[in-house]
């Protein structure tokens, strides 16, 4: 399976609304084009087109050829067959507008394309355990969704930039609990199902390096707990040169799950 479908949960595809009774002018759709489509030397060719025929000027569309128009999706074969069923004028305006909007889409695509292989190697980098929690809030928000759908993950810990994921691969382990405590808090605003205990139990979990893999999650066992507590405070102790605060928090998250159902 692939990195990108290990990392991000499914998504759910919302059904289309019914399509709009307004109308658009053909004015609306050059003035609705970013400023990239703007800069090319087609687009004054394109606004001399509609200044110089009263034809053009008059033509009203739906909301649904606006948006085949805008996202460029009436392929050159499909053409002629558009101009009769949708009663657009055969004028040079349409094909020309079509051809400066495929390329802008098409390179639009290949950034999409580029920005997700980027994030998704940088999140690959990332250690394990960071990896595995984001994964697994992923699919504990679906859980919890009645639409199994998971927007809290996706707004608030999935990067969805180069400049966010850039600033995950900087953090400490501290600065990771600091994060996932957040979203964990935001899953406690969101959903009756989560609670503050499991909050705590996910963190200890994160801290102990034993992300559970079951959702939802099972007790973990106390001599599960114990052996990894043992490995980690040997690695952390500060006797033996470890960070004192990483010893102080592998030793909370110890006794949260000892002490904890979850």
């Amino acid at each position: 399976m692939a990195l990108y479908n290990r990392l991000r949960p499914r998504r759910r595809v919302a059904r289309s609304r019914r399509a709009s009774a307004r109308t658009y002018s053909l004015a609306d759709l050059l003035a609705r084009q970013p400023r990239t489509v703007q800069k090319v030397s087609e687009y004054a060719m394109l606004r001399a087109y509609l200044e110089n025929s009263p034809e053009l000027r008059r033509v009203r569309v739906t909301s649904r050829t606006f948006a085949a128009l805008n996202s460029a999706r009436i392929g050159p074969d499909n053409l002629e067959n558009y101009f009769r069923t949708r009663r657009l004028p055969r004028h040079p305006f349409v094909p020309t507008f079509l051809t400066v909007k495929s390329r802008y889409v098409a390179h639009r695509a290949r950034l999409a394309a580029e920005r997700k292989r980027y994030i998704m190697e940088r999140m690959r980098a990332l250690p394990t355990p960071v990896v595995d929690l984001v994964r697994y809030l992923g699919y504990l928000e679906e859980y919890y969704s009645t639409a199994g759908a998971h927007p809290v993950w996706q707004r608030n810990l999935f990067p969805a930039t180069k400049k966010k994921v850039d600033e995950y691969a900087r953090l400490t382990p501290t600065a990771w609990i600091g994060v996932f405590r957040t979203h964990l808090e935001l899953l406690e605003k969101n959903y009756r199902m989560h609670s503050t205990t499991t909050t705590e139990s996910l963190i200890a979990c994160f801290v102990l390096e034993m992300v559970p893999t079951r959702i939802p999650s099972e007790r973990v066992p106390p001599e599960s707990v114990k052996s990894r507590y043992r490995l980690l405070s040997l690695r952390h102790h500060p006797d033996r040169g470890g960070d004192a605060a990483a010893f102080r928090a592998i030793k909370a998250a110890r006794d949260v799950l000892l002490s904890s159902d979850f």
